[in-house]
């Protein structure tokens, strides 16, 4: 949760892929770093057997992470982590636009 929300505040976080395969045996970023991919939008990840399996409701806790940009400054992220001792919450996904590439600290743009 983040600070000064209620209990019941929506939070919008985002997730790690490597969370995603860690915790939920989710692969999107084997499916996805370094290839342009027929099926990449939205739709197709809903209906990989894995999210089928594993269901889009898990629990999670939400930190914020610092990262640096592109421009050579720094923005804060809510970040979310898989936690059966977390708050309830639904994965959304979303389609990519292009090829997954990785920056040398292995982070996403």
């Amino acid at each position: 949760m983040v600070a000064g929300q209620s209990k019941n505040a929506k939070v919008i976080a985002r997730i790690d892929h490597k969370e995603l395969k860690d915790k939920l045996d989710i692969p999107f970023r084997d499916l996805f770093l370094n290839r342009n991919p027929q099926n990449k939008n939205a739709k197709f990840k809903y209906e990989h057997e894995k999210v089928k399996k594993k269901g889009l409701r898990h629990k999670f806790t939400t930190f914020i992470e610092t990262v640096d940009t592109r421009a050579g400054g720094k923005v804060s992220i809510t970040m979310a982590s898989v936690d059966d001792t977390g708050r309830d919450g639904i994965l959304v996904f979303t389609g990519q636009p292009g090829k997954r590439e990785e920056n040398q600290n292995n982070k996403s743009w």
